[in-house]
């Protein structure tokens, strides 16, 4: 697709400002489906004054995950923040970790050269851990300290397993990118201190997106999307290409590549935005809100959960798989049913799937697992329902019901 044309790749145009974009149209595919949870779906309830925040899969293990657990209590405590390893196919909780004396912001796995897989935690405290879940210690086996105190948003590790790349909160003047060496956390290699003015929300190493030239993505709340030579500690000569969205990042990501092999990124903004960049960080398509993405009586779009690319998009699409990649959009509705969603032109999507009957409102995080099942968590508002009771529910294959979807098939959210 051709990008949106202007001089300045960092000026949006008034015609395609959020505020004079028209709604995007929504559609449903001839083919999609809607799948409804098992009766017999798993599921795991965590105490009534903890919720869950976020979700991690193991790299070796296909049957084990993580989410991180936050607890409210007073007082706080060290316990209050935890990351707990289940083994999705029984449900059953495998251990927890503590140490964090702040939120949790992100949970992940990590390869570092030593070759055995590590959890890692980063955390509004100022630091980044590395849990070893076969390890008979509760304790963490590495832990890189924020030089300002500053809290930890957001991190990724180099495909090498050398590089780790860490971002941080606005503190003062500045909210710096950070490089270690994975083995050495006493300090970092070196910092990109002006790249972003307000919290580095998202950092991505260019491995997702297949590319032989290694690149950093990184996205922030001042509105910037920023690709960067991650190991160049220059600066000036690091970033290389900046688009600005004019509004808050809350998450991004690579997007495959486009016909002549430069990598697309895609983004998600606070108010439920979406937008996809070449490699140029040019707007390709800018959508205003996606919750306006609805149809009567059929599906009405509530909040946009995360985006996917895959090389292979025959297990998420069925009327996709003889192309070459996918990017399917997630999204969720207030009584907890999800949909995946695509887009072919600025202002057309298409409604392939939906998954309902596993949860009753609105889903903050899903994980995907292609030939595998889905497993989705839900994060409760205490403020809002009083409770925090977290379920895992699965939509196995073979094991949920397909239907076909067509309007008026009665998904519409129940606002009583």
């Amino acid at each position: 697709m051709d990008p949106i044309e202007y001089d300045d790749p960092n000026y949006i145009p008034q015609e395609y400002q959020p505020s004079s974009l028209p709604p995007p149209k929504l559609s449903i595919s001839p083919d999609a489906t809607t799948s409804h949870a098992s009766s017999n779906a798993a599921s795991i309830t965590i105490p009534s004054n903890a919720y869950i925040t976020n979700l991690a899969w193991s790299s070796v293990y296909s049957s084990t995950f993580a989410a991180v657990i936050a607890k409210e209590s007073i007082p706080r405590t060290s316990k209050d923040h935890a990351l707990s390893i289940y083994d999705m196919v029984e449900a059953g909780h495998i251990r927890t970790f503590y140490g964090h004396e702040d939120t949790i912001t992100k949970a992940r796995v990590l390869n570092p050269p030593s070759g055995k897989p590590l959890w890692a935690t980063s955390s509004a405290d100022g630091t980044l851990r590395l849990w070893d879940d076969k390890s008979s210690s509760a304790d963490a086996c590495l832990k890189f300290r924020s030089p300002n105190q500053a809290g930890f948003l957001s991190f990724d590790l180099s495909a090498d397993g050398s590089l780790l790349a860490t971002g941080t909160e606005l503190k003062g003047d500045g909210a710096p990118i950070l490089f270690w060496d994975i083995r050495k956390p006493k300090e970092p290699l070196y910092i990109h201190a002006m790249t972003h003015s307000d919290d580095v929300t998202v950092l991505e190493f260019s491995s997702a997106a297949n590319s032989n030239q290694e690149l950093l993505l990184s996205g922030s709340s001042d509105g910037l999307l920023s690709i960067s030579s991650p190991r160049e500690q220059d600066e000036e000569e690091a970033v290389s290409q900046v688009g600005n969205w004019r509004c808050s990042v809350s998450k991004c990501g690579w997007a495959g590549q486009d016909s002549a092999g430069q990598p697309l990124v895609w983004s998600v903004s606070d108010m439920e935005s979406f937008a996809t960049w070449n490699h140029q960080m040019e707007l390709l398509d800018n959508y205003v809100d996606l919750r306006l993405a609805k149809l009567e009586g059929t599906w009405e779009t509530k909040n946009v959960i995360d985006a996917t690319w895959t090389a292979d998009p025959a297990p998420l699409v069925s009327s996709q798989s003889s192309a070459s990649d996918l990017l399917g959009v997630w999204v969720g509705t207030s009584d907890g049913n999800i949909g995946l969603m695509t887009s072919s032109s600025r202002q057309g999507w298409s409604l392939h799937r939906t998954f309902h009957g596993g949860h009753t409102s609105i889903v903050r995080s899903i994980l995907w697992a292609p030939g595998v099942s889905t497993y989705t968590f839900i994060q409760f508002s205490t403020i809002l329902l009083n409770h925090t009771t977290a379920q895992l529910f699965d939509f196995w294959r073979g094991r949920f019901e397909n239907q076909h979807l067509a309007s008026g098939t009665g998904l519409r959210p129940n606002t009583s």
